[in-house]
């Protein structure tokens, strides 16, 4: 058996799929399971410009959660959200995954 104390830190995770919500405003992000992870921290970048598909310079945090499925109605039309995750556990944080975007 595992014991916490024994996992190395987490593995770089990809995000799986980003859909739009089922009612029409916000997404929803699904991203993998990461095997050594306790919790994962989400982060959340926003362009003006919905046809720019280049990292926005800033991300923020948008959420820590134990959960790989998460709904972000906090969006506008017509702008472009970016979103990557990591891994966390006793040992520190993995690697941000690769941001993913979409336009609402």
């Amino acid at each position: 058996l595992k014991t916490k104390g024994k996992r190395p830190v987490p593995t770089k995770g990809v995000i799986r799929k980003i859909v739009t919500d089922a009612d029409g405003a916000g997404f929803i992000i699904k991203v993998d399971t990461l095997k050594d992870a306790y919790t994962y921290e989400f982060e959340k970048g926003v362009s003006d410009n919905a046809s720019d598909v280049n990292h926005p310079s800033v991300f923020t945090h948008f959420k820590s959660s134990t959960v790989t499925k998460l709904v972000d109605d906090a969006v506008e039309k017509g702008k472009r959200y970016f979103y990557r995750y990591r891994g966390v556990n006793s040992k520190g944080v993995g690697e941000w995954s690769a941001a993913v975007s979409c336009v609402q």
